[in-house]
């Protein structure tokens, strides 16, 4: 995964995207191939001073 970009929109409200990168190695001295890709859309909202994931649409 890498480092999350997140934008307060609000009071309590925020919005971010992550995005996560899988390899995989078919024997110990194989090259790393690319297995899979994702990105994440996320919403947050802050609950009690406490910043919670809302929402998360996989692309």
């Amino acid at each position: 995964m890498t480092n999350p970009v997140i934008t307060i929109t609000g009071a309590n409200r925020a919005k971010g995207q992550v995005m996560g990168l899988v390899m995989i190695r078919t024997s110990p001295s194989a090259t790393p191939t690319i297995a899979l890709v994702i990105s994440y859309d996320d919403t947050y909202v802050k609950k009690n001073g406490k910043w919670l994931l809302q929402r998360r649409i996989a692309k």
